[in-house]
């Protein structure tokens, strides 16, 4: 009982472990101390009470190793309801339990060492999210953010000296904001766009246009104050602050500054490609307010 409990357990934890907050209203940082205790709690009240207490081991477990950290009452309810399937009756009255539909994953029988070490052996390599009873998707979102982990790791290991040293950079930072900064149009004049094209109930693009002038300008001033202000920064006119510098190590590594996408429409582009995607956008709304209503839109 205790081997086919603490298999559940353990199944538990990987959960946590490899798929992370993915799921999660909010990100916890579970660890192998709540695995542990858990697993000790779990020997103690198997072997101290003939009837197996499911009902007190998932509290413990679901609201005060784990729960103790969680401070959503949906992300509360999601350890319990992930807990019921490793946690329950049927795990030990069941010879046939399985913890997913596929049948590749289940609690093994009691046994020797070595009957165990086939158990583990015979297990997919790479686990599927079925057992966690998550959509298979969930492995293409963990294998994404696992890539950009790696890249951003990469990008952190590339050297700040060699070469010219700082001087190479603030050049080339000094080149790509000028760059960008002569590419920007002026913003949108919204109150001639309202003129001309006024609210009107049998013309309801007027106001879509004048909207997303609104939203752009927004957008287009947040990238024109940093980089002139990192620009500045760069000469010695004005400090660089936290703001500053992470715009400075996105430009360097090709990224779009998380300043910007905090204005921004959703974009996965490098850098160089989301500035033209964003000229050529911001094309179509001048075509827009000169020509009239386009006959196709940009997806």
């Amino acid at each position: 009982v205790v081997s086919t409990q603490s298999t559940g357990k353990q199944w538990y934890q990987r959960r946590v472990r490899e798929f992370g907050p993915l799921g999660w209203n909010i990100p916890y940082e579970f660890n192998e101390t709540d695995l542990r205790i858990s697993v000790q709690q779990l020997r103690m009240f198997l072997n101290q009470y003939t009837e197996l207490p499911i009902d007190a081991i998932s509290y413990l477990t679901g609201e005060c190793n784990y729960g103790g950290r969680v401070t959503d009452s949906h992300d509360r309810r999601v350890i319990i309801g992930i807990l019921e399937k490793f946690y329950n009756h049927d795990i030990v009255s069941d010879p046939d339990y399985k913890f997913s539909e596929s049948g590749q994953y289940y609690a093994p029988k009691d046994g020797d060492y070595d009957s165990y070490l086939e158990y583990i052996k015979s297990l997919p390599i790479l686990t599927k999210p079925e057992v966690f009873n998550m959509h298979g998707n969930a492995d293409i979102t963990k294998d994404q953010k696992e890539t950009n982990q790696l890249f951003d790791s990469i990008l952190l290991t590339e050297g700040t000296g060699g070469g010219g040293g700082a001087g190479d950079k603030d050049e080339m930072l000094l080149t790509v904001s000028g760059d960008i900064l002569a590419k920007l149009p002026k913003n949108f004049d919204t109150e001639a766009a309202l003129r001309k094209y006024p609210t009107a109930y049998k013309q309801s693009m007027n106001t879509v246009l004048v909207q997303e002038m609104g939203r752009f300008n927004i957008l287009i001033q947040c990238v024109r104050s940093s980089l002139a202000n990192l620009q500045k920064a760069i000469k010695g006119l004005v400090v660089m602050s936290q703001e500053l510098e992470e715009v400075s190590a996105a430009v360097i590594n090709g990224k779009i500054p998380e300043l910007w996408m905090g204005k921004s429409y959703p974009s996965l582009k490098p850098l160089g490609s989301y500035v033209n995607d964003l000229i050529q956008r911001l094309k179509f709304l001048q075509d827009w307010y000169e020509e009239g209503v386009p006959k196709r839109f940009l997806a």
